[in-house]
């Protein structure tokens, strides 16, 4: 199964940060980060979560990292002069990022 495409954004909503993809029809809510953890609240402008936010962010870039990290790929075994040298330490990362995404 393939992810919503992106661009995703995110937006701080009624129900916490709201991650979400839009095309020319409609907006898709991709997901949502809560609050708080432990008990459901519902918050509000004025007590925003720090951490909530930048977890928001993070999951709001995957499509792009996703995507550079595969061009990245493509890019190192592009080039036979690469196959001569110790692959760096960001290559299994990236694939294993990859397949972590891909499921």
């Amino acid at each position: 199964m393939n992810h919503t495409p992106g661009p995703w954004t995110h937006n701080f909503g009624q129900d916490g940060w709201l991650i979400e993809a839009a095309d020319e029809e409609q907006t898709y809510r991709v997901a949502c980060v809560f609050e708080d953890i432990g008990a459901y609240r519902i918050p509000d402008a004025d007590n925003r979560d720090d951490e909530g936010e930048a977890n928001a962010r993070l999951i709001a870039v995957a499509p792009e990292q996703n995507a550079a990290l595969i061009v990245a790929l493509e890019w190192w075994h592009s080039d036979y002069r690469h196959m001569q040298q110790k692959e760096p330490a960001w290559v299994p990362l990236a694939r294993a990022a990859i397949a972590k995404a891909r499921g």
